[in-house]
C-alpha cells in the first residue's frame, strides 16, 4: 500500500479564479487598506498631516476617516469608469482606462506637492495616492483581461 493519497485535492483559490466582480471588490478593499497603511505609518513616524482647503482657512488634519473615504471613493470611481468603458467602448476600454487612471493618479499628487504643507504631508499623502493606484490599476486590469 502506498503512503500517498489517491484522493483529489480541492482547488486553491487564486486571483485568476476570482470572478471579475470579486477581483474588483478585492481591489477596492485592498486599495483602501493600502492607503490606510501608508497613513498609519506616517502618523506613527510623527508626520503632521494637515491641509489647508482655501487660503486663509485653518489647517485641517487628514484623519483615518478622510483617508478611508477618499481611497474607497477613488477605487469605486475607477471601477465605475472601467465598467462604463467596457460597456460603451469595449474594444479600447482597457487602454483608455489605464491611461486615464494613470493620469488621474499623477494629477492627484499636484495639489499636495505644490501646497503650503508640512514635509510629512508632502510625503505621506502622495504615497497614499500612489498606493491606491498601485493596487487598483493592476487588479482592475486583471479583472478586465479575465472577462475576455
Amino acid at each position: 500500500m502506498s503512503s500517498m493519497s489517491s484522493g483529489a485535492r480541492a482547488p486553491q483559490p487564486s486571483s485568476a479564479a476570482l470572478s471579475p466582480v470579486r477581483l474588483r471588490a478585492v481591489a477596492v478593499g485592498a486599495a483602501t487598506v493600502a492607503a490606510l497603511v501608508v497613513w498609519g505609518i506616517g502618523k506613527a513616524a510623527g508626520a503632521e498631516l494637515n491641509v489647508v482647503q482655501a487660503e486663509g482657512d485653518p489647517a485641517m488634519e487628514v484623519g483615518f476617516a478622510a483617508v478611508a473615504v477618499s481611497a474607497l471613493f477613488s477605487a469605486l470611481l475607477g471601477w465605475g469608469v472601467l465598467a462604463l468603458l467596457e460597456k460603451f467602448a469595449p474594444a479600447r476600454s482597457l487602454i483608455v482606462w489605464t491611461v486615464l487612471t494613470s493620469a488621474v493618479a499623477l494629477l492627484s499628487l499636484m495639489p499636495v506637492l505644490f501646497s503650503d504643507a508640512s514635509t510629512g504631508t508632502k510625503v505621506v499623502l502622495p504615497l497614499a495616492h500612489l498606493a491606491v493606484a498601485a493596487v487598483v490599476i493592476p487588479l482592475m486590469r486583471r479583472s478586465a483581461v479575465s472577462t475576455r
